[in-house]
């Protein structure tokens, strides 16, 4: 996939800001281009609660080293692609972790260097795998030496650059990320920090007549309508 990305310059922000990575994961459907989106759990004090979101979440101090896990892509390129003096790499692990832990999809190769089958692992193993992880109880190095693989940091393309709106309580500065839906994987939630999983086409991402559907669905599905004129050009 290409690495073209869109640059967001926000207005300058008070507070500490958060580093965060997201992921936009499309698939071909019989309807056309599909976005994975997930509705997070409705939780007192979350200024995201009950959106509709992209999978992603804060970068962990533990992702900087976890650079020999990777595939496809050295942290020297990867800071170059987002403008970044080092540790660019740790973007694509984060995006790759909380797509794993929420959606269940991990973005990895076994030793033939083909990409991992989920599908025919164990749902209970991968399922208690990612709750560990949520919790904190293991990570990804524990996680890849289980599962055999290598993190295919070449499989997400760098897609955007965006800030929260000041005068938020919390402030997200995230480095989005789009590839395609890896083949012999199923998406599931999470069943914590998300209760609902959806495949939309950009058009139903936007409709504010889908149920459940706010200003803030519409705000992250905003990037979904751009990422389907951009998937054309690549």
């Amino acid at each position: 996939m290409g690495h073209g990305s869109v640059e967001y310059k926000p207005a300058p922000v008070s507070g500490a800001t958060r580093q965060a990575a997201s992921v936009i994961v499309l698939r071909d459907a019989p309807r056309g281009l599909e976005v994975l989106m997930l509705k997070r759990a409705e939780k007192p004090g979350d200024q995201n609660s009950g959106a509709s979101v992209f999978p992603g979440g804060l970068l962990d101090k533990a992702d900087a080293g976890h650079h020999e896990l990777c595939a496809g892509l050295a942290d020297t390129e990867a800071s170059a692609r987002l403008g970044v003096p080092a540790g660019g790499l740790d973007y694509w692990i984060a995006a790759v972790r909380e797509c794993f832990e929420e959606a269940g999809l991990l973005f990895a190769t076994e030793a033939d260097g083909g990409m991992v089958d989920l599908n025919h692992h164990d749902e209970r193993e991968l399922q208690a795998l990612r709750h560990a992880l949520h919790a904190n109880e293991t990570g990804m190095a524990q996680v890849c030496a289980q599962l055999g693989v290598r993190l295919a940091m070449d499989q997400l393309a760098y897609f955007s650059h965006w800030m929260t709106p000041a005068g938020m309580p919390k402030i997200f500065d995230t480095r989005f990320f789009i590839t395609k839906v890896p083949h012999a994987q199923t998406a599931r939630h999470d069943a914590t920090e998300t209760v609902e999983l959806m495949w939309l086409t950009p058009a139903e991402a936007l409709d504010s007549a889908r149920p459940e559907a706010d200003e803030r669905d519409q705000r992250d599905a905003q990037a979904a309508g751009r990422t389907q004129h951009r998937a054309g050009r690549h």
